[in-house]
């Protein structure tokens, strides 16, 4: 009979951690596809059975209106359920009241208190914003080498990059370092950047690395968003992309082109008896290796020594290819056949 009570026991303890897994789980996703008043039930379900990360949340839910009324008072108690469930989110709630004055009286000095706490426990953004009170003093006495050492620790959850790279592109607390400051913005999410520090990597993008396609590439978005001097710049970077893809030498072709042309080419029998003759002008592109791409007919003659001019061209050996600053590369070619009779 004990036993019995035992096994029935554990059968509801287990019933119970599937329920809460399962209410969790769903309080989640609906909560990430911002479904917030489909996710409230389930948060709360998963919450009163002892779920932490379901506590913080509905902490959050409660102190920003999200499905819910805003109540300062339940998000103070949701966040501290979450933090004795050893959930660090919970702190970081707390951290975020007190710094904001919400509920409570502002207390940066309490905030950072909280922040820390967090931070200790692993909690990436509880270590961001640890990083930041050290950064400016706020709660706590100003300290770069901590400020640094807590927002590189956030990376790992994605928060204190753009941070850092902002450090390290101003120079005025740190050294200025351009590639430090590039390996921290590059490192992060840089969509989720301020449109500053994308112009500023833009920037680094172009002037330092000389890429231009990632620099236009952030460019071109800020233009849209109407970033004061995205446009300008944008006009600057294109015409520098222009001018870096116009080779120092073109390509040539070993003996001379025209020469092979003439030992080589094939007048169709047909436009001959029919007394087909005319111009035909090629396009193509030389790649950096010698060989010939993309043959398209700029100027056609007619369907038949069109066909034998880009048979001609087909059949070549490689080119040698064009080059820029030594180094060769692909390059368009535009070569004009003439086929005349007699």
């Amino acid at each position: 009979m004990k036993r019995l009570f035992f096994i029935l026991l554990a059968g509801v303890w287990a019933m119970s951690v599937l329920g809460q897994s399962f209410d969790e789980e769903a309080g989640m996703r609906f909560y990430k596809d911002k479904q917030y008043e489909a996710a409230v039930p389930y948060l709360q379900k998963a919450a009163k059975a002892g779920s932490g990360i379901a506590q913080a949340t509905l902490g959050e839910m409660y102190e920003k209106g999200l499905g819910v009324s805003k109540n300062y008072q339940i998000a103070m108690n949701m966040y501290k359920k979450a933090a004795e469930s050893q959930e660090p989110v919970g702190l970081v709630g707390i951290g975020g009241l007190y710094a904001n004055g919400l509920g409570v009286e502002k207390n940066q000095e309490t905030a950072f208190s909280y922040y820390k706490r967090a931070a200790d426990m692993g909690s990436a953004l509880g270590e961001a914003f640890t990083g930041i009170y050290y950064l400016y003093g706020n709660g706590t006495e100003q300290n770069i080498e901590e400020a640094l050492k807590y927002l590189e620790r956030s990376t790992s959850g994605g928060f204190g990059n753009e941070i850092l790279a902002n450090l390290y592109f101003d120079g005025t607390v740190v050294e200025q370092d351009m590639n430090t400051a590039f390996k921290w913005y590059t490192s992060g999410d840089i969509d989720s950047y301020s449109a500053q520090s994308r112009y500023r990597l833009a920037g680094i993008y172009y002037k330092r690395y000389e890429n231009y396609d990632k620099a236009l590439e952030l460019l071109d978005r800020l233009r849209r968003e109407e970033y004061p001097g995205a446009a300008d710049a944008y006009r600057e970077v294109f015409q520098l992309q222009k001018e870096s893809r116009m080779p120092d030498t073109a390509p040539s072709f070993p003996g001379g082109v025209m020469r092979y042309i003439a030992s080589h080419l094939q007048y169709p029998d047909e436009a001959q008896e029919n007394g087909i003759q005319g111009k035909v002008v090629l396009v193509f592109t030389v790649k950096k290796d010698g060989s010939v791409a993309d043959i398209r007919v700029k100027q056609s003659a007619h369907p038949l020594l069109d066909k034998e001019a880009v048979r001609l061209i087909m059949s070549m050996p490689k080119w040698n290819p064009a080059t820029t600053k030594g180094k060769p590369v692909d390059a368009e070619f535009t070569l004009p056949i003439t086929f005349a009779l007699g």
